[in-house]
């Protein structure tokens, strides 16, 4: 039954370690060589995969103790906790950051050359702290920047 997925330790039939039978024909990987650990698709061993555009779905297959392995997961454990404490800081800090744009706006509010300028990016800053878990979207942008500096020609928006 070459090519078909078998659990993997810990897994179930339908559980999440599937990994793929070490004599599965399949062309349309491209399987990279551990340098450290030569480790291959087996039972126990680990498979990493990303799509590249260039060389499509690729794999790299690790030993549990490839030093290569523990190095990357070590890493991107460690980014994954730093993204979190940026983020944490971010949703703590915005609101005051918000208040001191808000406050400044209104002091250059009597200046007419800087108006729409000041009115744009106020509306920006509120659409994004209106969803801080996103961007804001280009369509958004491209409405808050059209209101505030119309378009020379017609550019209505689609339904």
């Amino acid at each position: 039954m070459s090519g078909s997925p078998v659990p993997g330790p810990g897994g179930s039939e339908k559980g999440p370690r599937i990994v793929t039978e070490p004599d599965a024909d399949r062309p349309d990987i491209n399987r990279v060589d551990c340098s450290d650990c030569g480790g291959g698709p087996a039972e126990d061993n680990i498979r990493i995969s990303w799509v590249d555009t260039e060389k499509g779905f690729t794999e790299i297959w690790h030993v549990p103790e490839c030093p290569t392995y523990l190095i990357e997961r070590i890493m991107g454990e460690d980014g994954a906790r730093r993204a979190k404490q940026r983020n944490a800081w971010a949703q703590a800090s915005f609101p005051a950051a918000h208040q001191c744009l808000q406050a400044a706006a209104a002091l250059a509010a009597g200046d007419t050359a800087a108006a729409p300028f000041v009115a744009a990016l106020t509306q920006l800053v509120q659409a994004q702290g209106a969803n801080t878990a996103a961007f804001v979207v280009l369509d958004k942008w491209v409405e808050i920047l059209d209101q505030h500096f119309p378009p020379k020609e017609p550019n209505p928006k689609p339904q």
